[in-house]
Formats: C-alpha cells, sequence, structure tokens
C-alpha cells in the first residue's frame, strides 16, 4: 500500500514500467488495466504527474448504484489500498471503472468449462484441476472477475457504459461506469479464444 509519510507513493518495477510505457506513446493514450489494488498506478502517477494526460485508466473494483447514482468501496481491490483510490479519484486521469455488481454477471460453471475444456490441452486440465484442488473446489460455478474487464476493453460491443459523476468526497469528477456486459458473448469468446490460440501451437 502507500506510505503514510514522506512521498507517500511506493516506487516499483511495475510503476516504473508505466511511466516509461506513458512517455513511448506518441498519439492517443496508452491503456492501463488494474485488476487489484491501485498503488501501481498510484505510485506512477505520483512519481511522474507528467504522465496523467498520457493514461486510459481501466479498473476493476468498487461497487456502483445506479439508481442511487452512489460509490462503495467495501470491495477487496478498494479495501487493500484506499489511499491509492483516493489519489486516482482525486485526479484528473481518465478513468473507467467496472463495479463489482456487474463484473459478478462473468460466472463460469464447472459442468461447461470440463466440457469444454477437458482433454484438449494440459495447460486446461491443469487449469481445471486448479479449480477441483481448491481450498473451496467442490462449487459449481465461479465469477471471473477480471475476465469481464478484458472482455469490455477488447470487445467493446460487448458492454455498455455510461459517464457518472463521483461524490464530493471521492473526486468530484466524471468517471465511466461499465453499467452492463453481455456476459453470455463474453464466455463464448473466452472459450473459443483460448481454444483456437492453443490450436495453433500444436
Amino acid at each position: 500500500r502507500l506510505y503514510d509519510w514522506g512521498t507517500k507513493s511506493r516506487p516499483s518495477a511495475a510503476s516504473a514500467f508505466i511511466i516509461g510505457e506513458a512517455h513511448r506513446i506518441k498519439d492517443g493514450k496508452l491503456t492501463v488495466v488494474a485488476l487489484g489494488a491501485l498503488t501501481n498506478v498510484a505510485s506512477a502517477i505520483m512519481e511522474d504527474p507528467t504522465i496523467v494526460p498520457k493514461i486510459e485508466l481501466h479498473w476493476l473494483g468498487s461497487g456502483y448504484n445506479f439508481e442511487k447514482q452512489t460509490m462503495s468501496n467495501l470491495d477487496f481491490n478498494s479495501l487493500m489500498d484506499m489511499q491509492a483510490l483516493y489519489v486516482i479519484l482525486n485526479s484528473p486521469v481518465e478513468l473507467h471503472i467496472i463495479p463489482n455488481n456487474e463484473a459478478s454477471r462473468m460466472k463460469m460453471s464447472w459442468a461447461e468449462t470440463t466440457d469444454r475444456f477437458k482433454g484438449k490441452h494440459d495447460l486446461l486440465d491443469f487449469i481445471l484441476l486448479r479449480w477441483f484442488n481448491h481450498l473451496d473446489g467442490g462449487r459449481d460455478t465461479r465469477t471471473i472477475w477480471d475476465l469481464a474487464l478484458i472482455e469490455a476493453i477488447i470487445h467493446k460491443d460487448l458492454s455498455t457504459k455510461m459517464q457518472v459523476r463521483t461524490s464530493k468526497e471521492k473526486g468530484d469528477r466524471d468517471v465511466w461506469m461499465y453499467t452492463e456486459i453481455n456476459d453470455e458473448k463474453m464466455r463464448e469468446d473466452f472459450y473459443r479464444t483460448t481454444l483456437d490460440y492453443l490450436e495453433k501451437l500444436k
């Protein structure tokens, strides 16, 4: 997490990489995808504020009530570094958020995943074994939060988003919030793309 004193940033190989890649961009913006706490991105911005206009940040985190237009931050990705979240929300960096209440629709079933993957490749058999041997391996379904955001970025036609205004204590600024994902087509794309890729490796 960010420090409570000094410069507060926590320099790392990841934050240095973000800074370096951002400065390489000549036209457009660098797409940065954060699937956990925002520590690395916040550190990069604090270390080099000049990269802010060069970044388009997509983050999996928070919850959002579209009816009440309120954001909650009791999820794992927010709580793991609330200072970093504060830095991001109070910066002008372009921010696209997929809230957990929407990403949670990306569920994979054991039955379908086994049917699609079993015996097709050693890597796929390993994934199935990992599911089975996990602490909660008996689960019939798993939520694959990260996949929802990745699919939404790659296939813009499989999701919708809207611009919302954050509250005063959370930056008082406009951010993009994913409002809906086509989880069925996203799952199909994941299965098909994975199998096609592994087939090419043979």
